[in-house]
């Protein structure tokens, strides 16, 4: 009886040296994930702050010359931007070159 008790105890203190085995590794994990975390953090304030102004500036325009212009004028920017780029990659093919 005495060495099936001391068994169990055995069994029972290895379960608890396992589970604290895990609690340490999902600790360290935690520590890690909460790090990046915190550094992603960081990088998207600093972009944040950067790009405050831009946006500032954009409501600006929108707000003087009315959001249907200034969605007019960005559409007709993307097509012509997409449109030069597109030529310039055919010239590139053909070995030609606009200036």
């Amino acid at each position: 009886m005495l060495k099936r008790l001391v068994g169990v105890l055995r069994d029972l203190y290895n379960r608890y040296l396992d589970a604290v085995q895990n609690l340490k590794q999902l600790q360290q994990k935690y520590d890690h994930e909460v790090s990046v975390l915190n550094g992603y953090i960081l990088r998207l304030k600093g972009e944040n702050e950067k790009l405050r102004p831009k946006a500032q500036q954009y409501e600006m325009l929108c707000k003087s010359l009315g959001q249907n212009h200034v969605d007019a004028l960005l559409t007709a920017i993307r097509i012509k931007t997409h449109s030069v780029e597109k030529q310039k990659g055919a010239n590139h093919e053909h070995g030609t070159y606009q200036l």
